[in-house]
């Protein structure tokens, strides 16, 4: 699939590895039209905002926000499975197996199929982060999203919750994570 897609990103945080305080954002809009050589011509746009707060007694608070749009620029074709949004994991909502969250094939009351991920998505979390002892830090968050297709209706009823409980220890390179959600 041949596609053309700017992006912008705004890092101002004060670390990229291990932050604790700034804003960072990114907007990325994906362009893949038929006259290029596309099976399924479709435009997405998906931006991201993040923001790490520092507070007293070396306690951080965090929140991210994040939306993605797609859609099929032309004739009436569902946009490919490959190009939809997923929820559910470490990276999304925690709490929810990868990619649990959302439209399924083949669901009823009885059974629910395969993921179907969405064409719409919205995702927040907030997270407040504690020292602990030996440079242990721990982590309390509340995550939430949902998932979207273009041929059912929106239902806040369908936006999933989950809270958790986390430890991190910082490393050069990132942060070492063990989160547990419910």
């Amino acid at each position: 699939q041949v596609a053309v897609a700017p992006f912008v990103v705004r890092d101002l945080r004060d670390d990229s590895f291990n932050p604790t305080r700034g804003t960072w954002q990114s907007l990325v809009l994906r362009v893949a039209p038929g006259f290029l050589g596309t099976e399924v011509p479709i435009v997405k746009l998906v931006g991201q905002h993040s923001h790490y707060v520092p507070l007293p007694w070396q306690c951080n608070f965090r929140y991210a926000l994040r939306a993605g749009w797609v859609r099929v620029i032309e004739g009436d074709e569902q946009v490919p499975i490959r190009e939809r949004f997923f929820l559910g994991g470490r990276t999304s909502v925690r709490g929810f197996a990868e990619n649990q969250i959302g439209p399924r094939a083949g669901e009823s009351a009885t059974s629910s199929g395969s993921p179907l991920g969405g064409d719409l998505s919205l995702s927040a979390n907030v997270e407040l982060e504690l020292p602990l002892l030996l440079g242990l830090r721990g982590v309390v968050f509340r995550d939430a999203g949902g998932l979207y297709l273009q041929d059912r209706p929106i239902r806040l009823s369908d936006v999933r919750e989950a809270s958790g409980v986390g430890v991190r220890s910082k490393t050069p390179v990132g942060a070492l994570v063990l989160d547990y959600g419910f």
